[in-house]
Order: C-alpha cells, then structure tokens, then sequence
C-alpha cells in the first residue's frame, strides 16, 4: 500500500505546476459560468414573454452591447493585465502596485468622460444604433433613459472590474468565477422575485449590470486588502508617469485591436436592427445567446490560458508554449464542433419547451453559428497566445482588415439572407484574411525564437 501511495506521489509532483494553476482556474470559473448560463436561462424566456417583441429587441440589442463596447476602458485593463504578468513573473509587488494605480488613475477619469457623454447624448446613439425608427419601442423617451443606465452602470464597471484584469495576471482567476457567481445568483433572484409589472427594460439592466457593479466594488476591496500590504490609497497620489506611459501606449494598441474586433464580430445588432428591424434582431439573438453556451463555458476552461503562455513565454520555454498551443486549439476545435452539432440538433425541442414555441430559427442560421462557434474557438487560442507574446500590432493590421471586410460584407449579405447572412459575413473574412495571416505570424514567431 505504501508503494501504491509513494508511486501516486510521485506521479503527482511531476505534473506541471502551471497545468494546476490553469486547472485550479478554469474550475472555479466554472461556477461563474454556471451563474451566468443560469440568468441567461432564467431571464431570457420571462422577458420574452413579459416585453414587447420591440422592447425585447431593445433589451436583448443594449445587453450585446457589452460585447461591442469592450474597448470603452481605451484598453487599459488589457495593459494592467500584460503588465501584471510580467510583474508577478519577477514577484515585483512595487511594480504591481503602480500598475494598478495607474490603472485606476485612467479608468476613472474614463468612467466620468464615459459616463457623461453617454448621459448627455443618449437621443444620438439611439439614432446611430438604428433603434429610433418608426419600429422602435412607442415609449422613445423610456428607451433613453435605459440607455442612459446602461451606459452608466457599464462606465462605472470600468474601474470596479480593474481589479480583475490584475487577479488573472496573477493566475488567481478563482476570485473572478466566485464575483461572476455570486453577481449571477443576486441577478437571479431579483428577476425571479420581481412583479411582472415591473419587468422593464430599465429594471432588467439595474437587475443584472447593477448588480454586477455592486459586487465587483466588493470583491475588489476584499482582495486588495489581502494581497495590497500597502493600501493603494496611500500611493494614489504619487503618479509615477512611466507607468501611466507604458499601460496608455500597450493600451493605445489593444484599443485599436479591440474596435477592430468589436466592429468584425459585435456589430451583427447593429446591421440586422438598421436592416431588418428591432423584432428581427431579438430573435436572432435569442438564438445566438445559445450557441454563445458554447463559447462560455470554453472561455472557462481557457480563462487562465493568457497568463500561463505569457508565463512560459517571459521564462523563454517555447516549446512547451508550442505544445500547449497546438493541443488547446485542436481540443477547443473539437469541443466546439462537437457542442454545435449537439445545440443544433436539439434546437427544436429546446425551443418547444423553454420558450414554449415561440421561436423558429432556420436551419441556415443554425448551420451559420455552428461553424463560426468551431472557428471562433481556434480563433481565441490564436489571440490569447498573440496578446500573451505582445505581437499586438501585426494582430492590429489583421483585425482592421478583417473588420473592415466583414462590416462591409454584413450590409450586403443580410438583406439578401437574412440574420444568417451577417454570420457568414464574419465567417467568411475570418477564415480568408484572419486564418492564414495568424498562422504566417506564429510560424515566423517561433523560428525566430528558436533560432540561438
């Protein structure tokens, strides 16, 4: 017995540190995904049913927002997050604490400007966001003012989710599943419980993006107070002008990186609203938040993949960096390929007992976001090793070009076929401009690293 026990010892030991680290996050970031799966689960089919078909494309149009506006921090927590990987390489905690006072000097000035601006001219991006047609919701003036909550709450998010971006570079992603989980199960509750009567847009966004506010702002005082020996407010006023330099030129580059992206793959909402109408869109979305299961729970499992190759990369272990790509994109190909054809497959009996009928996707659409889930996967291995090596401005160039392909392909393919048209669109420029200039980039990467 005591052979058996010492042999499993020594099997364990031997397995990498960072496969732990990378298992120990992914798991807890199981649970926030669960949580969100959760309120998407529970929210969707009860706004349905609850708002009008416009209201409910309002809804569902403002919600994939978050997704199009994730430059609105100016990429500043994307710098935080290289930074913080190279300081807790070198177990610098000065460098670190710069950094995040840095950090917060830009997002807050980012959430005032953000915030402000949103309030001001709120009536504007309705107009620019195609949502103030005679198709619009009858209430103009109620979907104002949702929007003016959105992007307040979402600018306040800004700083209070900083936090995060440090606690990933840390490989110490366990304290964001337990803030996702914990901002799930309160979003949860409060919908469940709240009167029909009450299920509004504006409620809706204060119920979910509220409550994630709140809980980041917890969260993030609870860590810095244990892993912050020096309270940041006592640095706050020291500004120490390289670091604000380096995280506003590292974030100038995943700024552009990441309007490029937004316009490639989150701007579906805009076109299909602007073409086809609000009540269109929400359909098209509904639909898409389940394919986006997939991406969730992919994302989980990958979540601390950005800092363990920016681990191996800053202790030059290329090979094993190599390794570790190639088996995590073909796994994520097959576990994407192998959910989508599942989804697919049950897509009718899903709709029939969750949504109790009232929705009918084409089997066009279907096949549309199958394929783009299996390439969007591959995709995100390619862009976590990239970001991770610092080859930000040839990823620039890639993206503006595909970005300006596929915005430009969505206006024409939509009309003629439909919400399925804008998938294709992004497929299309993705896999004829993205693929085989990502694969030119890491191939001349690794010959040059490997080279004495």
């Amino acid at each position: 017995m005591s052979s058996l026990t010492a042999d499993m010892h020594n099997r364990l030991t031997k397995i990498d540190r960072r496969f732990v680290r990378l298992g120990i996050i992914a798991a807890s970031a199981y649970l926030g995904r669960i949580g969100t799966l959760v309120v998407t689960l529970v929210t969707l089919p009860i706004a349905r049913h609850t708002l009008s078909a416009d209201d409910f494309g309002l809804w569902m149009m403002i919600s994939s927002l978050l997704g199009f506006l994730s430059f609105a921090d100016l990429g500043i927590g994307n710098g935080v997050l290289n930074g913080t990987i190279a300081a807790n390489a070198k177990h610098d905690q000065q460098a670190l604490r710069k950094l995040l006072v840095a950090g917060y000097h830009c997002t807050l000035l980012i959430a005032v400007l953000l915030g402000a601006a949103g309030w001001a001219f709120a009536d504007h991006a309705l107009i620019a966001l195609g949502l103030s047609h005679p198709s619009a919701p009858a209430d103009l003036s109620s979907a104002i003012d949702s929007l003016r909550i959105f992007i307040v709450l979402m600018a306040l998010n800004i700083p209070a989710s900083l936090a995060q971006k440090a606690q990933l570079g840390m490989q110490q992603g366990h304290w964001i599943g337990a803030s996702q989980l914990l901002t799930a199960l309160i979003s949860t509750t409060l919908i469940v419980l709240m009167p029909r009567m009450y299920i509004t847009v504006p409620n809706l966004i204060c119920a979910t993006l509220g409550v994630q506010l709140i809980t980041n702002i917890v969260i993030t005082f609870v860590w810095l107070n244990q892993h912050m020996p020096t309270p940041l407010f006592e640095q706050a006023q020291r500004i120490d002008w390289t670091t604000h330099k380096n995280i506003l030129a590292t974030g100038a580059l995943f700024l552009l990186l990441q309007i490029s992206m937004a316009f490639a793959y989150q701007s579906d909402g805009i076109v299909i609203t602007r073409t086809l109408g609000l009540s269109a869109y929400g359909d098209f979305a509904l639909t898409q938040r389940l394919y986006l299961v997939i991406s969730i729970f992919l994302s989980a499992t990958l979540l601390g993949l950005w800092p363990t190759f920016g681990d191996s990369l800053a202790r030059r272990d290329y090979p094993w960096a190599r390794r570790l790509l190639t088996r995590t994109a073909l796994g994520a190909a097959s576990f994407a390929a192998t959910a989508a054809v599942i989804l697919s497959l049950s897509m009718h009996w899903i709709c029939q007992h969750w949504l109790n009928g009232s929705l009918t996707p084409s089997v066009g659409l279907l096949v549309a976001l199958s394929a783009w889930t299996v390439l969007e996967a591959v995709g995100t291995i390619a862009g976590a090793f990239l970001n991770s090596a610092n080859l930000l401005r040839p990823q620039i160039v890639i993206a503006l070009a595909m970005a300006g392909g596929a915005f430009a392909l969505k206006w024409v393919a939509t009309p003629l076929f439909g919400p399925a048209g804008a998938v294709w669109a992004t497929f299309l420029s993705y896999l004829l401009i993205a693929v085989p200039a990502t694969l030119v980039i890491l191939q001349r990467y690794f010959h040059t690293a490997s080279t004495p």
